[in-house]
């Protein structure tokens, strides 16, 4: 593979390793803090626009749901999200 691909791939995984740390730490803040409840909302937006994406991805590219598995780590994490705002 040629150098700016390969960079790109590279910087694109580890953008979304950061997110989703970044994610995680904003959930838990979330739940020891009532007030921000807007943060956790937001968060539950961004994962559900991602799983979304790469539900169109999948079905688009016409390839299986292990071939990309954010799909199963964005719905997780949108489930997740849903459940703990639910009343």
């Amino acid at each position: 593979m040629e150098d700016m691909p390969k960079y790109t791939n590279y910087y694109c995984w580890h953008f979304i390793t950061i997110k989703i740390f970044w994610m995680s730490g904003a959930y838990a803040y979330a739940a020891f803090e009532p007030w921000a409840v807007d943060v956790a909302w937001l968060l539950t937006g961004l994962a559900a626009t991602f799983t979304v994406w790469s539900v169109a991805l999948v079905m688009w590219k016409r390839c299986g749901f292990m071939e990309l598995p954010q799909l199963t780590l964005m719905g997780a994490i949108t489930v997740a999200g849903a459940v703990g705002l639910a009343p």
